[in-house]
């Protein structure tokens, strides 16, 4: 398991709000084994599949091909819920969404 130096989601959109994203409290405060979510390096920001949580702690899977980086799809790594950057919408948002 690699704890790669990921971006603080939230400092970065205090100091950013209106470039920066950050999804709602309460969504990231729902990260669970299953989500999704958007972590960045500071060079390029990625999408992991969240594998477990306990607190704040959150270990997940890589799923896309990274450029330059010392990381790669398929790579588990150790992160925080501050590291978070986007949520990807679960199937049930997708479906009745399109409704």
């Amino acid at each position: 398991m690699k704890t790669p130096k990921l971006i603080n989601a939230v400092k970065m959109n205090h100091q950013y709000p209106s470039t920066f994203y950050l999804p709602p409290q309460k969504k990231v405060a729902n990260v669970k084994k299953g989500s999704v979510v958007k972590v960045s390096n500071a060079t390029e920001r990625f999408w992991v599949s969240v594998m477990k949580r306990t607190g704040n702690v959150v270990i997940g899977k890589i799923n896309n091909h990274l450029f330059g980086q010392n990381l790669k799809k398929g790579d588990i790594i150790k992160f925080y819920l501050d590291n978070v950057c986007d949520i990807y919408p679960s199937k049930k948002h997708l479906t009745s969404s399109v409704k």
